[in-house]
């Protein structure tokens, strides 16, 4: 008799120190719930921020990307030097595009002047053009576009007609210029329509002869 009543107060005081399993399931499901209402709205914004930001930064070294592209063919126009000025802003974290593009930058300062002779002038025109193209090929790794340097550096199409016109308005500014800094002389000599007969008294010089 003894031994039975200490078993009936042993097992009813268990129950009341050991919570219940369904307790601790409400417990947890009502933490997670507070805690989707309140990280919910929280992560979907951090989430579409960083999606844009991502968006944006690959819009941007994509139009440098395309510009470079573009006018590879013609490296000293302004679309060409201002792309080329923006690689180290938009792939400052690329350190593949970086190194290519600060070699190529020093090319550009040590290899050109105007004491270099023609011959020098096209091997490092030749030498920039490797450079470029390795640059080129480093940033579409990054931009995921699948390029082979060959297809980069035998690329791009230019008309012969711009390449002259270019020629030629650099050829008239730098006459102008000597003209003006009194390097050569103004010259100015008489015009005769073609097929018109010159007359024989010199009546056709411009500013006529004194009588």
């Amino acid at each position: 008799m003894p031994s039975k009543t200490i078993h009936n107060k042993v097992g009813s005081e268990s129950p009341s120190k050991a919570p219940r399993k369904s307790e601790l399931r409400v417990d947890a499901f009502s933490v997670l719930i507070v805690l989707a209402t309140f990280l919910g709205p929280i992560s979907a914004v951090l989430v579409t921020r960083w999606v844009d930001q991502s968006r944006e930064r690959r819009s941007q070294r994509l139009y440098v990307f395309r510009t470079l592209m573009r006018t590879r063919r013609m490296p000293v126009t302004i679309d060409h030097v201002t792309a080329l000025n923006l690689v180290e802003v938009e792939y400052y974290n690329c350190p593949n595009v970086i190194g290519v593009f600060r070699e190529l930058i020093t090319h550009y300062m040590t290899n050109y002047g105007d004491e270099k002779t023609i011959d020098e002038l096209k091997a490092a025109n030749d030498k920039a053009d490797r450079i470029k193209t390795r640059m080129l090929s480093a940033m579409a790794r990054v931009l995921r576009y699948k390029f082979g340097e060959i297809d980069l550096f035998e690329g791009g199409y230019v008309p012969r007609a711009w390449s002259d016109e270019l020629g030629e308005q650099q050829a008239i500014r730098r006459g102008v210029l000597r003209i003006l800094d009194g390097t050569i002389p103004l010259q100015i000599a008489p015009f005769v329509p073609r097929g018109q007969v010159t007359p024989a008294d010199g009546s056709h010089v411009f500013p006529p002869k004194p009588t």
